[in-house]
């Protein structure tokens, strides 16, 4: 590749160089695209998704040619694995990891100071009057933890208030499955979109609408919040730095369920890699030998 050449021809220190800037626009990036995914769901999944739509869309659009515009651990290790990965050193990618992943824990730090507390219709003592499923008591600028359905208790000689608690069996399993199918969609989508031979079209803006269009897609398809309270996550950077926000309001329980968006996110984009790799690149290949042949036989027939 042209630019796996180009870099033979650089010093060390020019490659370092280059190197930082491309970390410190990952880690910026992620930042920004944590302060506006917890901040859009401060009153719910479908309180702002055009916002992150957009900051998607406009990060994706500025960042593609310098540091690629992953903002996300699992796209990275999607890079790493690819087959192409000459221009993306896997040493690289294991950087913009750790960057994304203190980005976007500055991120949560930001948007838990901007939107402030936020308890849905459950109390600062847990309680309510209303019997609602599917509403926890929110953390400052966000909530990622799998939803749950309800019970209620009627409190002894507090009559007529209830306690309602809730539990999380069949949500984990169900969040399991939304992160790993989602971050396959995303990946897949991220992978097309940024290979010469399989892009849409010829404007970046385009290419890079259809990469953000796919993350706020998949996170629709996937049942808004009724897995996950904020909605499905689909990056182990957001997930990692929000949980460990949440710690700072609600304590520990909120974070006993960290692996399922720090991990399952992985699986995805390796799963995508494969299909990229050899599934969807050999239909290409067939495909486009198919067209040479539909050529040539016109040809003859014109003959």
């Amino acid at each position: 590749m042209q630019t796996h050449n180009h870099l033979n021809h650089m010093t060390n220190g020019e490659i370092l160089r280059n190197s930082l800037y491309k970390i410190l626009f990952e880690g910026f990036g992620t930042m920004f695209l944590t302060i506006t995914f917890n901040c859009s769901q401060k009153h719910g999944y479908n309180y702002n998704q055009t916002a992150l739509l957009l900051v998607v869309w406009v990060l994706t659009i500025f960042g593609i040619r310098i540091s690629g515009a992953h903002y996300n651990p699992a796209i990275s290790v999607a890079y790493m694995f690819r087959k192409d990965i000459g221009s993306f050193p896997r040493i690289l990618g294991v950087a913009y990891a750790v960057v994304q992943c203190i980005g976007a824990f500055l991120g949560a730090l930001i948007a838990w100071f901007l939107t402030g507390g936020y308890y849905g219709l459950i109390n600062d003592n847990g309680y309510t009057d209303v019997p609602t499923e599917g509403l926890v008591k929110l953390s400052n600028g966000g909530s990622i933890y799998p939803s749950c359905t309800w019970s209620k208790t009627q409190i002894k000689d507090v009559p007529p208030s209830f306690r309602f608690e809730c539990s999380h069996a069949g949500f984990v399993f169900g969040a399991m499955i939304a992160e790993a199918l989602g971050t396959f969609f995303v990946a897949f989508f991220f992978l097309t979109q940024t290979e010469e031979k399989t892009l849409f079209s010829k404007e970046k803006a385009i290419n890079c609408f259809i990469i953000a269009a796919s993350y706020i897609g998949a996170r629709g398809m996937l049942n808004g919040r009724t897995v996950t309270q904020s909605g499905a996550v689909l990056n182990p950077a957001i997930g990692l730095g929000t949980s460990f926000t949440m710690m700072f309001e609600n304590g520990g329980s909120y974070f006993q369920y960290v692996w399922i968006y720090a991990l399952l996110p992985f699986v995805g984009a390796i799963l995508a890699v494969i299909f990229h790799e050899f599934v969807f690149k050999k239909t290409q290949e067939v495909m486009a030998e198919d067209d040479l042949g539909s050529d040539e036989n016109d040809n003859l027939l014109e003959k």
